[in-house]
């Protein structure tokens, strides 16, 4: 007797049932093994997609930050990837721009108000970026305090400091604490030759991030070659694996 998706109707399975010559292969004889099968069938079915479900799940868990909601360093990169490959199709005509957002002041949170107050600084900034980008651009936790934006169809470097200076407006964030407010240190770069593939140009993001730390903070800085030091030139670094929390590489 096979068993049936009740969906499609097509067979997931076989039942064998041994007969008995006391028993009479009659019609409620085989009415009871097709119940049965069918049973089975509808038991195999719903452990299917209980299965399937929870696996959507935890990819989804695996692909997004658990603290803010926001896509984490994984789920980034490979966007950051795809766009930069849908660029280079197109020729360049459109170009990626990408934004690394380091947090200023943010240990001073975790050390005078606690991590708890600092998980909530964490999940402000988040909610401050995804409404000062545009739609359809990526806002991603990396790691500690470090966020990116992902910009695609970017046609001039104007347009993406524009993003950057809005951040720099609306995404500083009180302290749950007497001290200064949380502000935003933002690397600006934006795809070029030789800013073609993603570790590239988050490795040139992070330069620029690391000059408007050394300006002042609280200010973006767009990435040129003349950024770069003997330090950054060597192998690009790309960012520490996301932590649940800001404890790590807060400044």
């Amino acid at each position: 007797m096979p068993f049936a998706n009740g969906r499609d109707g097509h067979p997931i399975g076989l039942l064998l049932a041994g007969l008995s010559d006391r028993l009479a292969l009659d019609g409620d004889y085989r009415d009871f093994v097709a119940l049965v099968a069918g049973q089975i069938s509808t038991a195999v079915v719903s452990a299917r997609g209980f299965e399937a479900a929870r696996a959507a799940r935890a990819r989804r868990r695996a692909l997004r930050d658990g603290l803010t909601g926001l896509p984490n360093r994984v789920s980034f990169l490979d966007r950051l990837g795809r766009a930069l490959a849908r660029a280079e199709a197109g020729g360049w005509q459109d170009r990626v721009g990408l934004l690394f957002v380091d947090l200023d002041g943010f240990k001073a949170v975790n050390d005078l108000a606690g991590h708890q107050a600092g998980d909530l600084v964490l999940r402000e900034v988040a909610t401050r970026l995804r409404r000062a980008v545009r739609p359809g651009d990526t806002v991603a936790r990396l790691a500690g305090d470090e966020f990116a934006v992902l910009c695609e169809g970017i046609t001039s470097a104007e347009s993406v400091l524009g993003i950057a200076d809005r951040i720099v407006e609306t995404a500083a964030v009180r302290a749950p604490s007497d001290g200064p407010p949380v502000t935003s240190s933002i690397g600006v770069a934006v795809s070029a030759p030789g800013l073609t593939d993603p570790r590239a140009i988050l490795h040139a993001a992070d330069i620029a991030m690391y000059a408007a730390k050394r300006r002042g903070r609280n200010c973006r800085v767009l990435f040129d070659e003349s950024l770069r030091t003997p330090a950054t030139r060597r192998r690009p670094r790309l960012a520490a694996p996301e932590r649940e929390t800001g404890r790590l590489r807060q400044r």
